[in-house]
């Protein structure tokens, strides 16, 4: 599975720094007093990217097995370190375990990894989100869909979703995109990106039962990507409204703050560019209006 994630700590390729979690990491020479690098190959000490550390904790997020302190990371390493991490985190015996969603993961509502309800997400959430090259190195190749699930369960000693035969309702047509304008109709750095999605159609609110409305935005280098479902369960045996307001329209919202510049997101063939910091009241629409 590749991975891929956005946001987060940015190393550049081919320079003699690192980052630093709660201490200082030393080009050159030695560091005393810290905490190691983000990357390091340091225990009880600073990492620094030459000479040695001294005195202070481990590093929070020591990336072995392939990069040490005198060079710069790749993303295979960053990406392994990933992979051993989430191994340890989703490890399960039984059902109850299971229930902690991790976020970032992926672009649709019920597609996020799942970890046990005690695990210690931390250094997961860390390496999430380092960058090599200002490129993220994390992609968990998730569908950008958001299928049934009740809960979670404990499947071949790994946490998962217990993901359900929607039966019980069908899936419409997501017929529009919509980027909704802050409170004070403008949309500035570091807001988060608000995106609401509608169904294609009309839909009597009489004869209309909403299974699931629910949407999720995931950020993806300086672009969004949504993923999104609207399961109706529709009864046309008696009389119905004439309107349109049995679907619903979900909104949600990214994880990751908005920067300057230009920036789209889209879902399916729907796609929408907008630019930070700028004007926007109401909401900004693509799709079957």
């Amino acid at each position: 599975m590749s991975l891929q994630a956005c946001g987060g700590e940015s190393i550049d390729e081919g320079k003699d720094s690192v980052g630093v979690t709660g201490g200082t990491a030393g080009s050159s020479g030695t560091d005393t007093g810290g905490s190691s690098g983000v990357f390091g190959n340091a225990t009880g000490g600073v990492a620094a990217t030459s000479g040695r550390g001294t005195g202070g904790a481990a590093g929070s997020v020591a990336v072995t097995g392939g990069s040490s302190g005198a060079g710069s990371p790749s993303c295979d390493d960053v990406r392994r370190a990933l992979d051993e991490e989430l191994a340890a985190i989703r490890s399960c015996s039984v059902d109850s375990e299971c229930g902690q969603a991790l976020e970032g993961t992926s672009c649709g509502c019920t597609r996020d990894l799942v970890a046990r309800l005690d695990a210690d997400t931390t250094r997961f959430d860390e390496l999430l989100r380092i960058q090599v090259d200002r490129q993220t190195c994390a992609n968990f190749g998730s569908e950008c869909d958001c299928p049934l699930a009740d809960g979670f369960e404990c499947k071949n000693n790994q946490c998962n979703w217990r993901y359900l035969d929607p039966t019980s309702c069908e899936n419409a047509t997501i017929g529009t995109l919509c980027v909704v304008g802050p409170d004070d109709g403008t949309l500035d750095v570091g807001d988060p990106l608000t995106i609401m999605v509608g169904a294609n159609g009309c839909y009597s609110s009489s004869c209309t039962e909403t299974v699931i409305s629910r949407c999720a935005v995931q950020a993806q280098g300086e672009n969004y990507v949504v993923g999104a479902q609207i399961c109706l369960s529709v009864d046309t045996s008696g009389a119905c409204t004439d309107d349109c307001g049995g679907a619903g329209s979900p909104r949600c919202e990214s994880s990751t703050p908005l920067r300057a510049g230009t920036h789209s997101v889209t879902y399916g063939d729907f796609s929408i560019e907008f630019e930070v910091p700028s004007a926007l009241s109401g909401a900004r629409c693509s799709g079957f209006l």
